[in-house]
């Protein structure tokens, strides 16, 4: 039974350790704290779901390890209820960026983990249980120090290797996605006009407004399946994504493309 409910957490445990600049994100969007702080309490969390997984995985200390566990699924719930509710997001970032899970899926998921945690018997620590839980929340910290900058594998659908298949013939095209609630994305606006002189550019919005380069509509919640954050500028040689943007635009933007371009 144990075994059974820390399967959840280790699936989370693995897939924000992977890539833990995904779940930041996840908290800085929440508002409630500064970006700075956010990377730290992203790594604090994983180092708590990679200690409840060893101890239900192994059955050490379920009489610090049950509680902890309850406490912080119930805390989970009501964040992931909020965040349902004001961003409505398809998926609630529960497991990281390597499973995609509703948020009404994660509250039903959460609930019966709470539930089963119940019938756990008492299981006290001794120390080479507490040092085993230890380490595995040493790897939590390590894991999510080094992939919050750089993910250890990028699960993203838009990250550098992947295919992006367009309707389009061309060779080499831009493809951007834009959200009108992001300051950032209005600064690329005259820059994708100016690259379209250059480069064929299709750009993905919620609201297409008068431009005159290609745009298509897409809902919101169609977006947000693929982007997690606001703008993604993608540079797409024969169907695959070889550059990627995701911050304001560089001044020199053109010269990085040609570079790649004429490198290839």
């Amino acid at each position: 039974m144990s075994v059974l409910l820390a399967l959840p957490f280790l699936l989370s445990a693995l897939s924000k350790s992977l890539d833990s600049g995904f779940f930041v994100r996840q908290i800085q969007r929440l508002g409630f704290l500064p970006n700075s702080v956010s990377g730290l309490l992203g790594v604090f969390i994983l180092a708590t779901i990679w200690g409840i997984t060893a101890s239900l995985l192994f059955g050490y200390c379920y009489d610090l390890i049950v509680p902890l566990a309850q406490f912080f699924l119930l805390l989970a719930t009501l964040i992931t209820a909020l965040q349902a509710w004001k961003q409505k997001r398809p998926s609630c970032g529960c497991y990281g960026p390597g499973l995609i899970v509703p948020p009404s899926i994660s509250i039903i998921v959460n609930i019966l983990i709470i539930i089963g945690l119940n019938t756990l018997d008492i299981s006290t620590c001794t120390h080479n249980s507490l040092r085993t839980t230890i380490v595995f929340m040493l790897i939590g910290v390590v894991l999510g120090r080094f992939s919050q900058t750089s993910p250890l594998i990028d699960f993203s659908p838009t990250a550098i290797g992947k295919i992006w298949k367009t309707k389009s013939n061309h060779e080499w095209q831009i493809v951007a996605f834009l959200s009108q609630e992001c300051d950032v994305c209005h600064l690329w606006n005259p820059v994708l006009n100016a690259l379209h002189k250059h480069y064929p550019v299709q750009v993905f919005t919620t609201t297409c407004t008068s431009t005159d380069i290609p745009c298509s509509s897409w809902t919101r919640k169609k977006m947000l399946t693929y982007i997690e954050a606001f703008p993604i500028i993608l540079l797409v040689h024969n169907n695959i994504i070889t550059k990627k943007w995701n911050s304001p635009p560089p001044q020199n933007l053109l010269e990085q493309i040609q570079k790649v371009h004429y490198a290839t």
